[in-house]
């Protein structure tokens, strides 16, 4: 287990013990800032078990724990010493037992995974059905045989001949399921948590891969060529032109020579310009007679008349070639500066390419949040109990709930239901999930369920606090009991 403050890792190997982390200077200053004395002893203590936990504990406290400064690790190790969340915290393990032992959640959850999830299962194309059904998820654990773990296809078959599964077993299931079914067939029905995208990463450790990313591409050989023609100088009018002028001269005087003194059509035809001027004379009226023999057109008096007029325009060109320069300066121009924003544009498309590789090459983590975000902060001034944040694993197995049940009539009670039994879930077992996976409170997973609700519902939660909309800043009843059929029963005495 390890401890990250900004990209350096403590882990209580040599220069990374918790005399090395708090001997540096920023985390000083965070301590005497947010500590009195008579409270340090007890927080470093804490601390110090962030980094070297021993072995026999580590199942009892989630580690891994990863802050962009020192000041939020510190912010943290403050909400976690002073526990002034405990009294939620209390209230939720209280919560999950009321919820696990409520017939009507467990009953709704069985019969969507028995009826529902097994009808929708079997409407999919059986490349889908084995792929998803191959799959073992990361809770297979929970619901499967001591020695070895269900993929979801003996999952799903489990549960449709068990007569009386526990919330437990059905709630890992299905968040399971919903996972690996997002890439197959329920996308389109999720409805993801809104400004929490950030929520569990590490800013230091995001900003320090997007510039080891940048670097690497920097010093890639084909990207700097191609950068280097796109910031290269752009044709100087002042040299181009008078070249444009000296090609343009000799070029006229070289196209009417060849009409002036060639002698046959072949000669003609080796030189474009004068090609083209002959083409020209065959589109005219007065050479229509010989449009099925050029040699004759060639040898025509209409041809020799013809051409004294171009040898005078050919010879006034040349004389003064500034107008076809100018045009031709236009023309190259305009294709360079063509050539260099789709280059560019291809540039800039690969840089954001390699950001986003590097962005999601750092994973989110389990154990902590982070402390300046403003969801956080509002749950901490709230004395909420803060869990890994809103859940996205219950708005994917929510959407996967709406893509099975649509607008059936038991939808909202259904929802309530796989909400109530994700978070009873979490709370139960969170001694053995907090080694490798998130856990959620009850504020965490009715972020999620809100999404799927109407504004009027039975099931809908009634709000304690409620701030930004934007970042879903939101503090959620406790129910005090369960109706029979899983209607939660509020202290305010709503029902909802």
């Amino acid at each position: 287990m390890a401890l990250t403050v900004g990209t350096t890792c403590y882990d209580d190997s040599r220069g990374h013990t918790l005399t090395d982390l708090i001997n540096r200077d920023d985390v000083k200053v965070a301590i005497r800032q947010y500590f009195e004395k008579d409270a340090l002893a007890n927080a470093l203590r804490k601390l110090e078990g962030w980094i070297n936990v021993p072995w026999y504990a580590q199942w009892r406290k989630g580690q891994n724990k990863s802050f962009a400064t020192a000041r939020e690790m510190v912010l943290w190790l403050q909400y976690k010493s002073e526990k002034v969340f405990q009294p939620a915290a209390t209230r939720e393990k209280e919560l999950a037992e009321l919820i696990n032992d409520c017939p009507g959640i467990r009953r709704a959850v069985a019969q969507f995974i028995s009826t529902h999830l097994v009808r929708e299962f079997n409407y999919l194309a059986k490349a889908q059905r084995d792929a998803i059904a191959t799959e073992k998820g990361r809770y297979a654990h929970f619901y499967s045989k001591i020695f070895f773990k269900r993929n979801l296809g003996e999952g799903l078959s489990y549960f449709k001949n068990q007569r009386n599964p526990s919330l437990s077993e059905m709630a890992a299931f299905l968040a399971d399921f919903g996972l690996e079914a997002r890439d197959f067939f329920t996308k389109k029905s999720i409805i993801y948590t809104k400004g929490h995208d950030e929520l569990r990463t590490n800013q230091a450790q995001v900003d320090a891969a997007v510039a080891e990313a940048m670097r690497r591409l920097d010093s890639d050989p084909l990207y700097q060529r191609v950068r280097a023609r796109t910031e290269a100088p752009l044709i100087d009018a002042a040299v181009r032109l008078p070249e444009l002028k000296l090609k343009v001269t000799a070029s006229y005087n070289k196209t009417r020579e060849i009409i002036q003194n060639a002698s046959s059509l072949a000669e003609i035809r080796s030189d474009r310009g004068a090609s083209k001027l002959f083409n020209e004379f065959k589109a005219r009226p007065e050479a229509q007679r010989f449009s099925d023999n050029e040699d004759a057109a060639f040898s025509s008096p209409q041809w020799r008349a013809h051409k004294r007029g171009l040898i005078r325009n050919l010879v006034a060109a040349a004389t003064d070639p500034t107008a076809t320069a100018n045009a031709m300066f236009a023309e190259e121009s305009g294709a360079e500066m063509k050539q260099r924003t789709e280059m560019a544009a291809v540039l800039a498309g690969v840089r954001v390419e390699k950001e986003k590789k590097a962005v999601d090459s750092v994973k989110r983590g389990n154990h902590n949040v982070v402390v300046d975000h403003q969801w956080t902060k509002f749950m901490m001034e709230r004395n909420q109990v803060i869990g890994a944040g809103p859940s996205s694993t219950t708005a994917v197995t929510l959407g996967l709930v709406n893509y099975c049940i649509m607008n059936t009539l038991c939808g909202d009670e259904t929802r309530f239901a796989v909400a109530a039994s994700l978070f009873a879930f979490w709370q139960r077992k969170k001694h053995i999930l907090r080694l490798r996976a998130a856990v959620h409170t009850w504020n965490e997973v009715m972020t999620a369920l809100d999404n799927y609700l109407p504004p009027i519902s039975n099931y809908k939660v009634p709000l304690d606090w409620s701030a930004s909309d934007e970042m879903q800043c939101k503090v959620y009843e406790y129910p005090d009991s369960f109706a029979e059929d899983g209607l939660p029963i509020f202290p305010s005495n709503v029902t909802t």
